[in-house]
């Protein structure tokens, strides 16, 4: 869908290039990377409501977006999307926030943002079809703001970002200096290319890689006092 738009010259998803999913996953879970989240060109969707029987078409407020948040992960199950409408645009409004993008420079063309995103992801990323993963395993914790201090202060140079509610850490930092990135566990193991991700080196069960996800977070939280919470979830 990326692609699609894209392709016609269109500006708005180019920075949510290469993200394995469907469209429908994307708004449960608000998807984001290189600067934008899917609810930042979300202009409604239809969805039929389980509880109901019946079908609703919901706007952004209904849908509760937030940090990999939405109504559809707060209230599981009961939703079956149909439908998205997002925004997108003919005007060039390149998003470059994203501290890599900026080299570009001034780009003309939504697909050279949509070519460097997939650069960047291909070298930082394992190939999820090479690779058995599920990208980023762990959310960015979000701590409040006297705690966001106290670690910044502790750990200088440590990637913090300030939100409304507090500071959003780096959970891939965290991994990182922990000591576990390339770490490994019988058939399951920490991605020597990006420490948040968790992959299957082959043969790995759900299990494996459950528990190689507790012994992450626990030695995370004892190392820096900060609790990991999981981002994929188990049906």
């Amino acid at each position: 869908m990326v692609a699609h738009t894209v392709g016609q010259g269109l500006w708005g998803l180019e920075n949510l290039a290469g993200i394995p999913g469907t469209v429908g996953a994307a708004v449960v879970q608000n998807i984001g990377a290189y600067g934008v989240e899917l609810s930042d060109q979300f202009v409604s969707l239809r969805a039929f409501d389980r509880s109901t029987r019946a079908f609703v078409e919901l706007a952004a407020p209904a849908c509760r977006f937030a940090y990999r948040q939405s109504l559809f992960k707060q209230e599981k199950g009961r939703y079956v999307v149909t439908r998205v409408r997002l925004k997108v645009s003919r005007a060039g409004a390149p998003n470059l926030s994203y501290g890599n993008l900026s080299a570009i420079g001034d780009p003309d063309d939504p697909g050279q943002i949509m070519a460097e995103v997939l650069r960047l992801r291909a070298r930082k990323l394992p190939d999820w079809r090479r690779c058995g993963n599920a990208g980023s395993f762990f959310h960015n914790p979000v701590v409040s703001d006297p705690e966001g201090r106290a670690f910044m202060l502790a750990n200088p140079g440590a990637p913090a970002f300030s939100q409304a509610d507090g500071w959003k850490l780096s959970a891939g930092w965290l991994i990182e200096q922990a000591g576990l990135k390339g770490y490994r566990r019988g058939r399951a193991g920490v991605s020597e290319q990006h420490a948040l991700v968790l992959v299957n080196h082959g043969g790995a069960t759900c299990s494996d890689i459950l528990d190689l996800a507790d012994h992450v977070a626990t030695t995370v939280r004892h190392r820096f006092g900060i609790s990991l919470q999981r981002e994929p979830e188990l049906l």
